[in-house]
């Protein structure tokens, strides 16, 4: 996150301002499961949901049946039962549009809280705060030297 100055007299720009509002957002926007972006019908060569996630880098441009920019991930959870154990994941890099790799349930999940582990290291080295389980711990060893004295 951004640092933003302690002091309200310091000299904050809109810029500044609007750059921490977005990654305080972003915090918001991981606290509950998001809706799907799209809901494909039976007639979609992969019906099912669909989760868009938009991606803060520059956008590569495809061509598949039309042109399409896509700056994002797509992740794909099907209808079909004989998928019903895994998820389709598509980078932005990804040479087709509809280039998906099959990732089972087990380790998407795995994957994505490893994802939560490491945003949250990333914020607290670069604001320099401790994390929230952090603090919670060394509140916990506080409380039991309390107790045995």
């Amino acid at each position: 996150m951004s640092l933003v100055p302690e002091q309200p007299t310091d000299s904050i720009t809109m810029g500044d301002l609007r750059s921490h509002l977005t990654e305080l957002l972003a915090l918001a926007e991981t606290s509950e499961k998001p809706h799907p972006t799209r809901v494909h019908p039976a007639m979609h060569s992969m019906p099912g949901q669909e989760w868009a996630v938009t991606a803060h880098m520059p956008k590569v441009v495809y061509d598949h049946f039309y042109k399409r920019e896509r700056d994002g991930w797509l992740i794909r959870a099907t209808d079909s039962v004989e998928d019903a154990d895994c998820v389709f994941i598509s980078t932005p890099d990804a040479m087709d549009a509809e280039d998906f790799m099959a990732v089972p349930t087990t380790s998407a999940r795995q994957l994505a809280m490893a994802i939560l582990a490491a945003c949250d290291r990333a914020d607290s080295v670069r604001t320099g705060a401790t994390s929230l389980d952090s603090w919670r711990a060394k509140k916990a060893r506080s409380r039991q030297g309390d107790q045995v004295t």
